[in-house]
């Protein structure tokens, strides 16, 4: 705008320029003919004045005329170009804003979401389709009123009005983002739940024109977002029960040989009192065995009741490698029978700030994994590795159980897929250890077969690599 105007000012002062140089021109030929007139009659006057000289000099003075009224002429011709081109400049320009406009008009249109502008005084100016539909009005009842009126804003949580506080948005120009929870209440008292935003319009002065609202409908959206955290919450209750189950298996594991000892040695007592052979050694022997048997059986008890404590949200910081030795401990029946070998390599000790009890049902899952694939094989080896990186941490299974086939490796993280891990139909799927490292501890879960050495054997297995933002760790 200001370049437009700078031009139009220079355009008028070179017309005014070439004015002023026509006029000076006309104005000094005139001066000149009225000298040679004057000349002439004084040589009239004079006798001695020579027919020749009055000639030369009306020539003379005719061949100025000709070349002011050339002039004359070309500053005109020259005036009417310039005043063509900054018409047709001055066209193209409003042509151009036209243009532009109508693209605006087309595009707020055609857009997704709701879009509504005001003026300066908070009326009104413009509402596409979209807002329309939501508002259940048409543009001619809404354009020229109050934003305040059409838009009925409340808090979904508290049922509470929510002020646009339009002035303010008008008066500082900012750009603000609306909390979430918003709710609109339509003319038929329709609820709809929505997301937006509210600008400022300025010119390129910087001078506040108005506002413009967008917002879009997240109705559906929210229903599906809860609709997911209700599916996540029978997920977790489902991963709780199967890890239940794999945790009563092992506790049962445990139980056997001190429930054992202690049977033997009550029958043992039994039998000698009965033969009259029973001494207080023996007798003392045998009870300090049984109240040992009852004490392991205790410890047992207190390893696994943290995994029947309910789940909370709550953040602890808890060091990766303890957690790995508890989880380890309830399978150390099971891994002993089966004569599975189990190596943690952790080259520090490495913090982490999460839900520990979640983190070690997530482990537990894994290494019931682990065990199903060796359980089979000659070389039953099983190892965790703990690595800090730059930007997180990584904790890896590897195990010797040859691999998974390579024509469902990318498949297994589906949901009700089964592999020849869960032959026996019990433990966490690998769907909803994914789901928990990712909704749980904003992680990510990746499984690889590799081969590998270990005491001069070449092995092979699946390795479960679980990703950890370090972010969210303590070292």
């Amino acid at each position: 705008m200001k370049i437009n105007k700078l031009k139009n000012l220079i355009l008028l002062i070179t017309l005014i320029i070439i004015f002023l140089i026509d006029f000076g021109l006309i104005a000094n030929i005139n001066n000149k003919w009225n000298e040679t007139l004057k000349r002439i009659e004084t040589l009239n006057s004079e006798i001695s004045l020579k027919e020749e000289y009055i000639k030369n000099a009306l020539e003379k003075r005719n061949e100025e005329f000709k070349w002011a009224l050339f002039l004359f002429v070309l500053s005109n011709f020259i005036g009417v170009i310039l005043l063509y081109l900054y018409r047709k400049e001055k066209n193209e320009y409003e042509q151009k804003l036209y243009d532009e406009k109508e693209k605006a008009i087309i595009t707020l249109k055609s857009i997704g979401d709701a879009v509504i502008t005001i003026d300066e005084n908070a009326n009104v100016t413009f509402l596409n389709l979209v807002a329309q539909k939501i508002l259940h009005c048409s543009k001619e009842e809404v354009i020229g009123k109050k934003i305040n009126d059409i838009l009925n804003l409340i808090d979904i949580k508290t049922n509470k009005p929510i002020d646009l506080e339009i002035k303010k948005i008008l008066r500082l120009g900012k750009i603000r983002v609306m909390d979430e929870n918003i709710g609109l209440i339509n003319k038929n008292n329709k609820l709809f739940e929505i997301e937006d935003s509210v600008a400022s319009i300025k010119n390129k002065e910087g001078k506040i024109l108005g506002a413009v609202f967008v917002f879009h409908d997240v109705t559906e959206q929210n229903k599906y977002r809860k609709k997911l955290v209700e599916n996540e919450k029978i997920m977790l209750q489902q991963s709780k029960l199967s890890a239940m189950a794999d945790m009563l298996e092992n506790m049962a594991h445990h139980w056997r040989q001190p429930l054992s000892l202690i049977s033997t040695l009550a029958t043992g007592l039994k039998i000698k009192k009965q033969i009259n052979d029973l001494d207080d050694n023996y007798l003392i022997e045998s009870l300090e065995n049984i109240n040992q048997s009852s004490q392991n059986l205790s410890k047992i008890i207190d390893d696994f009741t943290i995994f029947l404590r309910p789940t909370n949200k709550k953040n602890d910081y808890f060091l990766l490698d303890k957690s790995l030795e508890k989880v380890i401990t309830i399978f150390q029946s099971n891994l002993k029978e089966n004569n599975i070998k189990v190596n943690i390599n952790t080259k520090e000790k490495i913090g982490f700030y999460g839900c520990e009890n979640e983190l070690m049902q997530i482990f537990i899952g894994i290494i019931n994994n682990c065990i199903d694939a060796v359980i089979s094989k000659k070389d039953r080896f099983i190892f965790i590795d703990i690595y800090k990186k730059e930007k997180e941490i990584e904790v890896s299974f590897l195990d010797s159980g040859g691999g998974i086939p390579n024509d469902i490796i990318d498949r297994i993280f589906e949901p009700y897929f089964t592999t020849k891990y869960k032959t026996q139909g019990k433990g966490i799927s690998l769907y909803i250890i994914e789901g928990m490292v990712k909704n749980l501890f904003s992680g990510i879960i990746k499984v690889e077969n590799e081969n590998f050495s270990f005491k001069d054997k070449k092995l092979s297995g699946a390795k479960f690599s679980i990703f950890l933002k370090l972010e969210e760790t303590l070292v």
